[in-house]
């Protein structure tokens, strides 16, 4: 049986290329290790999650797939030695959510594809400050919400930046660092409508230089 993915994590998948070990952090269900492991596109797979009912959802479905899925509970990274896996994965959450799972952890990953459904801007300033490249940044719309895909990997090995300092960060670097945002078929659709909201917010005398930056770029 072959996993079915939801849009949000086949544009994930799609992503991965190959990798040796895949840890997939706040991984409900585990449809992605699971397919991963199906697929070849990595050697092993860890699912972690805070919830163990969820765990147990991900380890019947790779039992009833065949395949040989680690499962282990726990909170962000904590369940994961450093650097055990060159892939890690976290989609589903928020932004601010994912920054504290990177900025609690012990250690940086060398590669990560991050999904945040809000909060996208922190995620990509956290991830400049922190030392990565940011490899790809493209927005995806599934079951009309908008997620970003942020692929990045470790340039710079440096300690963990003060996260009261990202807002002090230049304001251009909120938006689609990657360069790649316009690949997505879904671009058209969003850039529209992300312009008709900002000129609603500019009209009702909002002065946020963040939005005018964002305007900037989509136009």
């Amino acid at each position: 049986m072959s996993v079915s993915l939801s849009k949000r994590l086949a544009t994930v998948f799609r992503r991965i290329g190959s990798c040796e070990t895949l840890a997939d952090v706040g991984c409900d269900h585990g449809k992605l290790a699971v397919r991963a492991l199906q697929e070849g596109v990595c050697d092993r797979a860890i699912a972690t999650d805070v919830s163990a009912p969820s765990l147990t959802k991900a380890a019947m479905l790779a039992d009833k797939c065949g395949v040989d899925l680690e499962c282990r509970v726990g909170d962000g990274l904590e369940p994961l030695a450093p650097r055990e896996a060159d892939l890690v994965v976290i989609a589903g959450l928020g932004g601010k959510e994912i920054v504290d799972i990177l900025h609690d952890a012990a250690w940086s990953p060398l590669r990560v594809m991050l999904v945040p459904h809000r909060d996208a801007p922190w995620v990509r300033k956290y991830l400049l400050a922190a030392g990565y490249r940011i490899d790809y940044d493209l927005v995806l719309t599934d079951a009309g919400h908008d997620y970003w895909m942020l692929d990045a990997s470790l340039e710079d090995d440096k300690p963990h930046p003060d996260l009261t300092s990202l807002d002090r960060l230049d304001p251009s670097l909120n938006w689609y660092v990657g360069g790649n945002a316009r690949e997505s078929e879904d671009w058209e659709d969003f850039r529209l409508r992300r312009i008709a909201k900002i000129d609603r917010d500019l009209s009702l005398g909002s002065r946020n230089q963040s939005l005018e930056w964002e305007k900037k770029y989509l136009l």
